[in-house]
């Protein structure tokens, strides 16, 4: 078992148990086999002497340094535990063995609660950002990003890659890297009017690279960006 001290979260990482990860409340629930608010009293006794102490048991911000790859990490290993999750990848045709987390509680990152969160890296594979795609229906708004997004998804492409297929979404890019096998080289915009300079130092460093195949929506926005992003590749 670990315990993450910037994220107050932990991960058990033992084949005999199936405890999974969690906060500090979700821990105390399991151990004493209690309720969730059962556990918030528990926790307020063994605090303090029963003031909760908001530093011991509060979510991370946006504006703290969070571990990213550890927390993902957790996220990766809750994506399995929740049917709701597994049954929107399906929806999508998204192998849930990919990099993919759940976000159910927002206990990690409040922002992307009940999230399919997927990683963002750098060119050197570490991760430096995450989207989250919520799979609530009371949300209006569906794709969150931690504070500072950078990054690509689901990465840097290989130096000796000849084809990429470029999507306009993340959950596009997942679902072909799914239908086409994981070594298929992928690029994902953030929507298509998401081409950023990242994007274009990933494709300017393939020097064997061949052919671009811009995977977008049939629709109108879709149409509009082909015509522009084409020229750009060529």
């Amino acid at each position: 078992m670990q315990i993450y001290p910037k994220t107050n979260t932990w991960t058990c990482f033992s084949k005999n148990c199936d405890a999974g990860s969690g906060d500090v409340i979700e821990f105390i629930q399991r151990m004493d086999k209690s309720s969730k608010r059962e556990a918030i009293m528990r926790a307020k006794s063994l605090i303090n002497q029963g003031t909760v102490i908001s530093s011991q048991i509060a979510i991370p911000t946006p504006d703290e340094n969070l571990d990213l790859t550890n927390l993902f990490h957790g996220l990766r290993l809750k994506l399995h535990r929740f049917k709701k999750a597994l049954a929107y990848l399906k929806s999508r045709s998204i192998e849930p063995q990919l990099e993919i987390g759940y976000n159910p509680y927002g206990t990690e990152y409040k922002q992307l609660q009940n999230c399919i969160v997927f990683p963002l890296k750098d060119a050197k594979g570490q991760i430096v950002s995450l989207y989250g795609r919520s799979i609530s229906e009371s949300k209006s708004s569906t794709h969150f990003y931690t504070k500072n997004r950078k990054g690509l998804y689901p990465g840097y492409p290989l130096p000796h890659t000849k084809t990429i297929y470029v999507t306009e979404a993340i959950v596009d890019a997942a679902t072909l890297q799914t239908h086409l096998g994981r070594e298929t080289q992928v690029l994902s915009l953030f929507g298509t009017n998401g081409w950023g300079e990242e994007h274009t130092e990933a494709v300017v460093q393939l020097r064997q690279l061949q052919e671009v195949i811009l995977f977008f929506d049939g629709d109108e926005a879709g149409q509009k960006a082909i015509q522009t992003y084409a020229p750009l590749v060529k």
